[in-house]
């Protein structure tokens, strides 16, 4: 009973990519999703297993929101191809396809070490080796709009205000910001590691440091 209720039924159904009218907005009803700390993200990830019906799917979705910056409908339209290789071995890297990534835009995002172990557990367990990764309690590939009211649920369930389904996203994006250049890299690897067209909307994504009089004392 428990493998029932950790891992949704599954049909041989996926979910056409198509343009959606009506969206649920990632801004909640004050603005930009508020960034969530270390401890509140681990704060989420015990809630889902004391409180998601489908906790270990759920623990993975919190996962790539937060160590890849997927967004909805990346989380919702992953398949098992694009983190395997031919051989069916996952490897250590998310492909972002066109038909998932926003605009059409493809990129290729480092897998980190805590989704390649949480992944790699939950399709052996729940028998994924091809097609979507995630579905509903029906048995049906999930739509972006439920992995948003999924993330959305779980932060209220922590009590967290203004948190949605973006948080995970713009904690990515503002971590990395702030620490590119101590890893030889720049804010246009953070640029394109966001999926982004621009450095501009890189910019709105990230939260000013309130160590900023520190960086100035450095001069």
């Amino acid at each position: 009973m428990a493998d029932i209720i950790k891992f949704p039924p599954r049909k041989a159904v996926k979910v056409p990519p198509k343009a959606e009218v009506h969206r649920v907005s990632h801004r909640g009803h004050h603005g930009r999703a508020k960034i969530i700390t270390s401890d509140q993200f681990e704060t989420a990830l015990a809630k889902c297993e004391e409180k998601s019906v489908f906790s270990t799917r759920d623990r993975l979705m919190l996962l790539l929101s937060h160590y890849a910056a997927l967004r909805a409908q990346e989380i919702a339209w992953l398949e098992y191809e694009d983190i395997s290789d031919v051989t069916g071995e996952i490897v250590a890297s998310i492909h972002v396809t066109k038909k998932a990534g926003k605009y059409g835009k493809e990129r290729t995002i480092p897998m980190h070490p805590a989704i390649h172990v949480a992944i790699a557990e939950y399709c052996a367990q729940a028998g994924i080796t091809e097609g979507p990764i995630f579905y509903g309690r029906f048995g049906v590939q999930m739509t972006p709009n439920a992995v948003q009211k999924q993330l959305k649920a779980i932060y209220v369930a922590c009590g967290f205000k203004g948190a949605t389904s973006h948080s995970g996203r713009r904690g990515f994006i503002t971590k990395l910001a702030r620490t590119a250049g101590s890893a030889n890299c720049s804010l246009k690897d953070v640029q394109l590691l966001a999926g982004h067209a621009s450095l501009k909307t890189t910019e709105t994504y990230i939260d000013a440091s309130p160590n900023a009089s520190a960086l100035v004392a450095s001069l």
